[in-house]
Formats: structure tokens, C-alpha cells, sequence
């Protein structure tokens, strides 16, 4: 069976050198490099695709990684709408799709251009990015063409693709304010995450709006868990005894919310009203049935995928791409 010695001893070159010119490095001379690709030609080391992409110098791979991606991240499906979205995309296209599941602390120390060589990818999509992940940072600065899902920032290659999360929480608290509620308090997620933070100003845009205010005990964070919801409401519920409305920063954080008001006999929504962000499924089977914010996480993994490929054949240049919202009106407000 042919090695990469073999491949190297024919090259004339190291085994180290063929490492690098096989998984994409930049590094080696175009003189060395034809050699080890005739190399690898001649004794049909690696399969003709593989070297016909290397010789060609192009890659038909694109990169879908779920950054901070974990089991209980399945409940949700949010991750896996953006991958059906993505991949439905990807069959009108000459371009396949490598999914890549969490960000491994190898990873994270792996510079993220060197990532992408490493894996041959012709562009990257990127969800679950936080704001204190280095490759925050460093896609902004990537060769690499990239759109991130869910984070507010434009650079040369890098476009963002998500919905108005300011506007979409100013407009769910300002349901609320019509349905009558005047002590509005939130539970938000993560706070190294950008959506975060945007949905946290449209909250306190909508309450400046109505000359409503909230104590700084209204607003907790509950990192996007069910669990942590729940395990905070009767605390959250005893420091604000005057609430009489709740804008959850997600559908879990929600759930866990309401099925702790249910426990402590605070009613959904006669004595509370709940708002989620999502719309994910679970909420039409809550009791009562979840009203929400309404994102198209299959559309916007649809989107993120074309406009990349745009980006990778055209050289478009980044921009902001804006999916639509809307309230999901049903039970709980």
C-alpha cells in the first residue's frame, strides 16, 4: 500500500512537506508543491478528486460548524434547521457541506485560517459563535469567505445573517404593553452572546418607549437553559412581586419559567404573562401553548448557504442580511 513516504521519497521532498501541501498549508513553495502533486498522481496516493482540487487549487467543501454546541442544544432544533436549510440549499449548488459539531479546545486553539486550510474548506458558516471565542475575532480578519449566523458584524468576507434582534424584542415587549402589562421583566441569555445583548436593548427600547421602567432585578440571565430558568423563576418572582409579564430571550428559557410558575401556583397567563423568542415546537405543546417570536431558522440556514456561495464565486463582499420576524400569537400573553 502506497504511504505518504512513498509519496515523499518520489518528491524528492519531506514527509512533513507533503503533510502540508495535502492539507492545504501555504507555506511551500509552488515548485515543491507541482512535484508532490505529481507525486501523489503518479501513485494515486490520495483519490483523482482530492488532487484534482488540490492541483486546481479549488474546494467544493463548505464548513457548517456549531460552535458551543452541546446535547441539550437537540431540544431546541434549532441547529438542526439551520442544517436541513443548508444542506436543501446546498443540492442546487456544486458545493457539499462538512458539518462540524462544537468547537473542541484543539480547535480553539487552532487559528481559524489554519482551520479552514486544514479542512479544505472553500467557505465557512458559523453558528453559536460567542463574543469571547477567538474566532470572533479572527473571522473578521479571514481570507476565508464567511457568514456567521446570529452576530452582529460585517467585515470584507464575512457577512452575518439573522433577524433584527433589537427590533424583534422591542416588538415583542410592545405586544405585551398592548395587552395591558405594565411591570415587564426579562430573562435573557448568555452574556457573551450577541443576541443577548441586542435583545436586552430592544426590551429596555421598548419600556423607554412606554415610560415604563424596571428595577435592575427584572432582567436575569439564564444562559438559554430550561434548567437554569426554572431553577431561578421563584427567586426572579420573590425579588419582583409586582410582575405581571415576562419577556423570555428563548422558547426553553420560557418553558422552564411556566413550569415553574405552575408549581408555585402563579397562573399563565392570568397572573403572568410569557412571551418566548424562537418559536420553536415545543412551544405549541406547552400548557398554556407558548406565544413567541417567530424566526425561520430553515430559511436562514437556506440563506446563509447562497449567499456564501455568492461570496465564493463572485467575490461579494459582506453585508448584513436581515431575515424577517413576527409574533406568534397563541396562549401565554
Amino acid at each position: 500500500m502506497t504511504t505518504i513516504k512513498d509519496v515523499a521519497l518520489l518528491a524528492g521532498v519531506s514527509v512533513s512537506a507533503v503533510s502540508k501541501v495535502l492539507n492545504g498549508y501555504r507555506d511551500i513553495g509552488e515548485e515543491t508543491k507541482a512535484k508532490i502533486l505529481q507525486a501523489v498522481q503518479e501513485l494515486e496516493y490520495t483519490p483523482n478528486a482530492i488532487a484534482k482540487k488540490l492541483s486546481q487549487k479549488q474546494s467544493r467543501t463548505i464548513g457548517l460548524i456549531m460552535a458551543n454546541f452541546t446535547q441539550s442544544d437537540g431540544k431546541d432544533g434549532i441547529h438542526f434547521q439551520i442544517m436541513s436549510g443548508a444542506y436543501a440549499a446546498a443540492e442546487h449548488t456544486e458545493y457539499e457541506i462538512v458539518a462540524v459539531a462544537g468547537m473542541s479546545p484543539r480547535q480553539q486553539r487552532q487559528n481559524f485560517d489554519s482551520f479552514c486550510a486544514e479542512h479544505m474548506f472553500a467557505g465557512v458558516i458559523m453558528q453559536g459563535l460567542r463574543l469571547t471565542d477567538p474566532y470572533c475575532a479572527q473571522i473578521k480578519q479571514s481570507k476565508y469567505p464567511t457568514v456567521a449566523i446570529d452576530l452582529c458584524a460585517v467585515a470584507k468576507k464575512l457577512t452575518t445573517v439573522g433577524v433584527d434582534n433589537v427590533r424583534a424584542a422591542s416588538d415583542a415587549v410592545d405586544f405585551l404593553v398592548k395587552r395591558g402589562c405594565r411591570s415587564i421583566g426579562m430573562l435573557n441569555g448568555a452574556v457573551d452572546a450577541a443576541v443577548s445583548i441586542e435583545r436586552l436593548s430592544g426590551y429596555r427600547e421598548s419600556l423607554k418607549k412606554h415610560r415604563l421602567k424596571a428595577k435592575p432585578t427584572a432582567v436575569i440571565d439564564c444562559a438559554f437553559s430550561e434548567q437554569q430558568a426554572y431553577d431561578m423563576t421563584e427567586t426572579f418572582l420573590a425579588n419582583n412581586p409586582g410582575l405581571d409579564a415576562v419577556f423570555c430571550a428563548s422558547d426553553l428559557m420560557a418553558i422552564g419559567f411556566m413550569r415553574r410558575c405552575g408549581e408555585l401556583g402563579k397562573r399563565v397567563p392570568v397572573d403572568i404573562a410569557v412571551i418566548g423568542f424562537d418559536d420553536i415546537i415545543l412551544g405549541g405543546y406547552t400548557k398554556p401553548k407558548l406565544t413567541t417570536v417567530r424566526q425561520d431558522m430553515t430559511a436562514t440556514g437556506a440563506q446563509a448557504l447562497n449567499t456564501l456561495v455568492e461570496m465564493i464565486k463572485f467575490k461579494r463582499n459582506g453585508e448584513r442580511i436581515i431575515m424577517p420576524h413576527s409574533i406568534c400569537i397563541r396562549e401565554s400573553a
